[in-house]
Formats: C-alpha cells, sequence, structure tokens
C-alpha cells in the first residue's frame, strides 16, 4: 500500500506497433482529477512546426487513452495508474477528447536541436458535459473539424502515392472520430450496435469498410482540410498530420446507407417450390432482409431446394439453403435436420413442414448467422457486383475502359465485355450507386472528351451510359 503520493510518477511507455518510446508523467495529488502530460515535438521551428508538435502530442494522448500502450518502468505502480485512468474512464476521456469536450492545456514551445517541442496536458476532471454548452449540440454542428495523423504506402491499384494513400488514412480517421467510431489496428470497433449481428466481429468489420470507402470516396464528406505536417518514413511508408473539416450529417447520411447496403444486402430468393420460396422470402423480411422479385436488383442469391420423403407413412422434410453472388461466387449454405418434425402424409404436407422448419427460431438463427457471414464475406470481396451497360461509342476503346473504370475510388474486379451491340462492365464495390455514378461521369468526360456521356442510375447495381 502507498502512503505517499509522489506528485509526478515518471514512466516509460513502449507502443505495442513499432515506434519510438514516449514518456508519460502522472500527476496523481489529486484522484478525482488525475492528470497525464507528454511531450510532442516536430522539426522545423515557426507557428507550423508548433502546431505539429501540439498534433503528435494529441495524438500520443489520444493513443494512450485507447489502450494502445503497454508500461515499462520500476516506478510505474500498476494499481494507482490504472485506479486514476481505468479502461471505462479512459474511453469517456477519449470520447470526449475526440468530441471537443475535453481541453488539453500546452506548454511554451522548446527548441530540441532541430525539433520543436510541446508538452499536452490531459486533466481527467476538465471533461464538459454536452449540457455545460447551453443551446449548442453536437449533433447539430453541420462542421466538425478534428486534427489526425494518417500513414500510408503507395497502393498501385488504387492509383494512390504513398503520401496520398496517408492522407486517405487521415480522412478515414477523422470520419470514424465524427462518426463516435473508433479505428484500432485496421479494425474499428463502434460504440453502439448499429445491426443486428450475432456476437461476432462482422459488424466491426461492415463498419472499418464502410468507413474505407468514404475516406476513399470522400466527396461530400471532407469538406476541406488543411496540411499541418508530412514526413517521408522508412520503407516507403508516409505520414500526414491534417486539420480535416467533416460535413456531419452528410458523413452519418451515407455511413448509414453504406452499413444498410453491406450489413443488409438485397436478397434473391430462388427454389424448386414457388409457396416454399414465398415462405423463405417472408421468414427473411421477418428477420429484417430486404428481399427483391428481381435478381438484377440484388446483391446475394439464395436458392432453396426441398425433398419431401416418407417413412411409415409419415412425411419428412430435407431443406437446403446455399448463398451466392451474381458471379456465381459461394458464400455459405445450410440444411435442416430431417428428423426435427414429422407429420402424417397427407396432401400439401410438405408446405406444413417448409413452414414449422423456417420458423424454428434455432433454424432462423443459423440461416441468419450463414447470411451475415456472407454478407461479411461479400463486404470483404470489395462489396457487391454491379453492371455499366453502355453503348459501345461511349465504351470506346475497352483497354483503356477497364483501366479508367478500375481507377475509380472503392471500385475493383473491373471486368469488360461486349453484350450484343452494347458493351457491358461488371465490378464490385460498396460505395453508394449515387456516388459511382457521379464518379464515372467525371471521368467519362476524360475518356470520350468529344463526346457527352450520360449517365442513368437503373437500380443500385445497375447503370447505364448512352
Amino acid at each position: 500500500m502507498v502512503s505517499k503520493l509522489t506528485q509526478y510518477t515518471l514512466i516509460t511507455a513502449t507502443l505495442i506497433a513499432s515506434a519510438p518510446s514516449l514518456a508519460f508523467e502522472f500527476d496523481l495529488n489529486d484522484m478525482t482529477n488525475p492528470k497525464v502530460s507528454v511531450e510532442g515535438c516536430s522539426y522545423g521551428r515557426g507557428s507550423l512546426a508548433v502546431e505539429s508538435a501540439k498534433a503528435e502530442a494529441a495524438k500520443s494522448l489520444q493513443t494512450f487513452l485507447n489502450g494502445e500502450y503497454q508500461f515499462s518502468s520500476e516506478k510505474y505502480d500498476e494499481t494507482l495508474v490504472d485506479t486514476a485512468f481505468s479502461s471505462s474512464s479512459k474511453s469517456v476521456l477519449a470520447t470526449a477528447l475526440s468530441q471537443g469536450r475535453l481541453a488539453l492545456t500546452y506548454s511554451s514551445p522548446m527548441l530540441m536541436g532541430d525539433d520543436t517541442c510541446v508538452t499536452a496536458t490531459l486533466a481527467a476532471g476538465d471533461v464538459s458535459s454536452e449540457e455545460d454548452f447551453g443551446d449548442v449540440s453536437w449533433d447539430d454542428s453541420p462542421i466538425v473539424s478534428v486534427i489526425v495523423t494518417g500513414e500510408g504506402v503507395a497502393n498501385k491499384k488504387l492509383g494512390l502515392s504513398a503520401r496520398q494513400a496517408a492522407e486517405m488514412d487521415a480522412f478515414r480517421r477523422a470520419i470514424s472520430q465524427v462518426l463516435g467510431v473508433s479505428v484500432k489496428s485496421g479494425t474499428s470497433i463502434s460504440s453502439s450496435s448499429r445491426t443486428s449481428t450475432t456476437e461476432s466481429n462482422d459488424s466491426a468489420s461492415f463498419e472499418d469498410i464502410s468507413i474505407s470507402a468514404l475516406s476513399i470516396s470522400s466527396s461530400g464528406v471532407v469538406d476541406s482540410w488543411s496540411e499541418i505536417s508530412s514526413q517521408a518514413l522508412a520503407n516507403g511508408r508516409h505520414s500526414v498530420t491534417l486539420n480535416v473539416n467533416v460535413t456531419k450529417a452528410t458523413a452519418q447520411e451515407k455511413f448509414s446507407q453504406m452499413m444498410a447496403q453491406i450489413g443488409n444486402p438485397k436478397v434473391f430468393v430462388d427454389g424448386d417450390n414457388a409457396s416454399i420460396v414465398r415462405q423463405l422470402s417472408d421468414a427473411l423480411r421477418g428477420l429484417g432482409y430486404t428481399t427483391t422479385s428481381r435478381v438484377s436488383n440484388a446483391a446475394l442469391w439464395l436458392d432453396i431446394n426441398t425433398k419431401a420423403f416418407e417413412i411409415n407413412n409419415e412425411s419428412r422434410l430435407e431443406m437446403s439453403i446455399s448463398v451466392r453472388d451474381l458471379a456465381g461466387n459461394h458464400y455459405g449454405s445450410w440444411e435442416n435436420d430431417p428428423s426435427f418434425m414429422a407429420l402424417p402424409t397427407r396432401d400439401g404436407v410438405t408446405d406444413t413442414l417448409a413452414k414449422v422448419t423456417l420458423r424454428s427460431k434455432k433454424n432462423q438463427k443459423a440461416i441468419q448467422s450463414m447470411l451475415e457471414s456472407s454478407a461479411n464475406a461479400l463486404a470483404q470481396m470489395g462489396g457487391p457486383v454491379r453492371e455499366i451497360l453502355m453503348s459501345n461509342s461511349a465504351a470506346g476503346d475497352h483497354a483503356n475502359l477497364n483501366m479508367l473504370i478500375s481507377r475509380l475510388h472503392s471500385v475493383s474486379d473491373v471486368q469488360v465485355s461486349k453484350k450484343g451491340k452494347q458493351t457491358l462492365v461488371t465490378f464490385r464495390s460498396v460505395t453508394p450507386i449515387g456516388d459511382v455514378a457521379h464518379l464515372l461521369s467525371s471521368a467519362m468526360k476524360v475518356h470520350r472528351p468529344n463526346k457527352t456521356s450520360r449517365v442513368v442510375i437503373e437500380n443500385d447495381f445497375r447503370l447505364t451510359v448512352n
């Protein structure tokens, strides 16, 4: 037991990911308002270097609050520090800091060799509640400004330099902060459940993919941004610190659209028995899924097959469901247990058995789990298969067209082929079709500068270009 608290307990924190060690100082005299300080440095002189140093210090404090540091020091009293900054309190402080409800205090800048350094101090008791801002509501703020640091390497597939990839990573982190979704080690974890997924990482995967897509296709989401610092790192990596202004309402709207599209893809149901197909469609809608009667308007295709058989004048039913996309990729399957129920053989017994099978809570949970895993796999592959049907005059050279569309943000697996007197382009994307149409419209001006191309949205999965 500690009888007397030292004003400052100096400890060394080593980042789990490879990075220089950082020295944190804790003021634990007042356990109702514990303080933690860390120094941030930036190369150079002047106001830009000072702001960059502040950003580095703030980034280190945010990372500490996210629990991403391991501590090693003889002076580190684990019980004492963990009491002052528990996991739950650090989570609250991290959210408050990202929302601007926790102001950091900064020391006067100091020159250390070629660097400018600033010490940032976070006081846990200085958190302001949303009520402290009177009529101001964080949800009503149209533009939210955040300072973030991103890192990246060149991405030839997307046509991004290392610097551009770092900017995309910074946008992703800025958008995630504004939406209240924390990004940690490439995985985003929501502070509240937004999908009906079971206890798995599917929801986190959906959110991470949505945030990444928003950062790549950031038009309308990122209002403006300015650079605070930029630095080339080892192994071809690049780091940028940006002040990013995010349009909150647009970000929320597009994020919701993407989550609905990725986490709850439209489903087309097909099978050998029309009555049972209708029953499965009804069951899926009851589970919150959207079904469509048109295969061209679906992200996933469910095939349901049934076979009734008789044992000792009692009928049983074998039922199997498989999931694939429109490109024929298989994502999952499910089979029932025929021994679950047997009914006396009579007219209509197959429909009755199917109805009971699909109403079983156990079977519904299994089917839902299969669909959630399929939706996650679909998103990981780049999203649902989309189509662009173009006139040959608009399509022009197929090789150039393929290269052009492949470079559209969040677009992958582009295939160009002839379809009668037209050109068919298939691709994958998690981005809402309206955003793809906007990007395509701009790209067509480059592809066919002497021709006015009109892009039309037919449905969520098809565009036409004339």
